[in-house]
């Protein structure tokens, strides 16, 4: 009781604390199990803001949203009171562990476990930060775990929600938090059975096709990692709209493709103008690094004859260019502002 009244600002690392001590006193006999799972799932984290922020997001993804500050308070009435609450509380939390560490690990053995690709939505959740989605894809797991392939789509279509979201600027504050965890919350109590139950949770976050073209086309800088995962999106997106396989593209997301400034940075350093678009999409192609690697800072039209041998098909189509202005930049943008809904589909 002392160290409960004297720990409870609801500070992270205190947080953690006062719930490993609520769990323990609730154990009694099943005392040496619940510390046992409680060490295993806590070491999984470096960092004790990390560990209680994966708590958080378990909590919400059964129970709705709450703040770091009520968390302990509100983990209480979750756990309950006696050991075999305790008990049931240490396994759950274990078994969401596994999930939520796997959303940071495109190699991990449960994306290996489906028979389609999840590396794109994994790296997109690290790219762009998408952690509010976390409750969601939590329940998602948690209560559909006899049908993996079933969470694993939402997850997808989770993703596809949050880019569009993002480019409209809906994912701010915590109004997607909230719209994620009372999403999961009704997937953990079965009312939501579908992507169509969730996407109409989702009313505050969800951009219509329309709108996200209008988002995507005067979006501004973006860093090269993330233009790397966007414009493989929209490749693929090009390809599929013109009935061409995808087989045989390069890894996106390896060292041997690398992101290409069409109009150099150097170009742009002493021309305010040049310095408003140089970073942004339009600017921007996905290429090969054993063709990129003697480019260097040369103009745009010496750089068109390398573009057309690449295996890219948004990037090649860069070879009928005769010039390459911030008119080429922005009519660029909007080609491939209609491919985003196809990239993306909501």
């Amino acid at each position: 009781m002392i160290f409960e009244t004297l720990n409870d600002r609801g500070a992270d690392l205190t947080t953690a604390d006062l719930l490993k001590n609520y769990l323990f006193s609730q154990a009694k006999q099943n005392f040496n199990y619940v510390q046992a799972v409680w060490t295993k799932v806590s070491a999984e984290f470096d960092r004790p803001e990390e560990f209680v922020k994966f708590i958080r997001y378990d909590y919400m993804s059964r129970n709705g949203h709450v703040t770091a500050r009520n968390l302990y308070k509100a983990m209480q009435d979750d756990i309950g009171t006696g050991p075999s609450k305790a008990k049931i509380y240490i396994q759950r939390l274990d078994e969401a562990r596994g999930v939520y560490l796997a959303l940071k690990d495109v190699d991990n053995a449960l994306w290996e476990s489906l028979d389609f690709d999840m590396r794109d939505s994994v790296l997109a959740l690290r790219r762009f930060g998408l952690e509010s989605s976390y409750p969601l894809i939590l329940a998602a797991f948690a209560t559909w775990k006899d049908d993996r392939i079933r969470a694993a789509r939402l997850f997808i279509k989770v993703t596809n929600w949050s880019i569009r979201a993002l480019f409209g600027g809906r994912l701010g504050g915590s109004v997607a938090e909230q719209a994620f965890s009372n999403a999961a919350k009704q997937v953990s109590e079965g009312r939501a059975k579908n992507q169509d139950d969730v996407k109409g949770l989702l009313g505050a976050i969800v951009v219509e096709d329309p709108e996200f073209v209008a988002d995507f086309r005067r979006y501004g800088n973006v860093s090269i990692p993330r233009a790397k995962y966007l414009l493989a999106m929209l490749e693929r997106a090009h390809r599929t709209r013109s009935s061409e396989p995808l087989d045989g593209l390069p890894d996106w997301a390896s060292r041997t493709v690398t992101l290409e400034h069409l109009m150099p940075r150097t170009e742009a350093k002493s021309n305010e103008v040049k310095l408003g678009y140089v970073e942004t999409l339009g600017n921007m192609a996905l290429l090969e690094k054993t063709l990129n690697k003697d480019l260097e800072d040369r103009p745009f039209h010496e750089k068109t004859a390398v573009y057309s041998r690449s295996t890219f098909h948004v990037t090649n189509e860069l070879a009928t260019e005769e010039s390459w202005t911030k008119a080429d930049v922005d009519r660029r943008m909007a080609a491939l502002a209609k491919l985003a809904p196809m990239a993306w589909p909501g």
